[in-house]
């Protein structure tokens, strides 16, 4: 069985239909390098990847210092683009979130809500032992 995550309970990616979704700076242009690494490492649990969703950070509001700070502290993402994941989710029938970001558990759980199905912190994809591949945490941080 493959799984996710550094600590119980464990759960699997095998068949699961998987949207990405992350929050991004606006400046850096590699934020598509994460989310091609996340959907990689996806696909080696088990997952097939029907989506993604990007929230780009602009320096307009609040300057740099906020730009680590999530857009909500309940879903991490804006509003807009939360609402939009919960579409995604709906019409491709996806299973799993993974987010490329770090997650609160009251955020993990706000985004289950939101979405209707079970939501993963991609900072804590593992790869099984079999695959011969460590994770590299610092791709999603």
């Amino acid at each position: 069985m493959k799984s996710i995550g550094a600590h119980p309970p464990r759960a699997t990616l095998d068949g699961a239909r998987a949207v990405l979704a992350g929050l991004f700076p606006a400046k850096p242009a590699d934020h598509d390098l994460h989310m091609d690494r996340l959907a990689e490492r996806a696909r080696r649990l088990g997952a097939t990847i029907v989506g993604r969703v990007v929230q780009r950070r602009g320096v307009s509001h609040g300057g740099v210092h906020l730009m680590g700070a999530p857009l909500s502290r309940t879903t991490i993402l804006g509003r807009g683009k939360a609402v939009e994941l919960a579409r995604l989710v709906c019409e491709t029938a996806a299973t799993v979130v993974i987010m490329a970001n770090p997650l609160t558990e009251r955020q993990r759980e706000a985004l289950q809500d939101l979405t209707g199905c079970a939501v993963h912190d991609g900072t804590r994809l593992w790869d099984p032992p079999e695959s011969g591949r460590a994770a590299d945490r610092k791709s999603f941080g």
